[in-house]
């Protein structure tokens, strides 16, 4: 249960990663130093409690978004998966960083149990999103792991 929890903690901080960069227009790798540096394995409050991280996962899911993003136009990539009104360019930061971190995952990781996946993804999506934001992603990143195979990354 732990080092699923560690799992967690670490597509959580690959998330916050993602959506930092969105703002300061800093690279993954600057800010994957910077969570190596200040944020992994730190006493958070008065009661000494540590968070830990698989830093190994952090670091391999920080490739997998960068070479997610030098393979893809992101925003015409998610056109075909998602049936709004609105185009994948105009959704939320959140929602967005949230489909390019698990599809980077997905993509990237061939071994990797699909109801885990997805669930990890929606799990952590509950804490910043409503219900139908989340049905969304659920849905987007279902249909990409079904097509996984022929859009594979490296």
């Amino acid at each position: 249960m732990k080092k699923n929890f560690d799992k967690t903690l670490s597509r959580l901080a690959a998330i916050q990663s993602c959506f930092q960069s969105f703002f300061d227009q800093q690279s993954l790798k600057n800010l994957e130093i910077e969570f190596n540096t200040h944020r992994f394995n730190k006493i958070l409050d008065q009661n000494k409690f540590k968070m830990k991280y698989d830093k190994a996962l952090y670091k391999d899911l920080i490739s997998y978004i960068e070479n997610f993003k030098s393979n893809f136009d992101i925003n015409e990539y998610f056109e075909k998966y998602i049936k709004l009104k609105r185009p994948f360019k105009r959704l939320d930061i959140i929602t967005k960083v949230i489909l390019i971190v698990g599809t980077s995952e997905i993509l990237s990781n061939q071994k990797i149990n699909k109801k885990i996946i997805i669930n990890e993804y929606i799990n952590i999506s509950k804490s910043f999103l409503d219900k139908p934001e989340v049905s969304m992603i659920n849905a987007i990143l279902d249909k990409i792991y079904d097509n996984r195979s022929e859009k594979k990354i490296n």
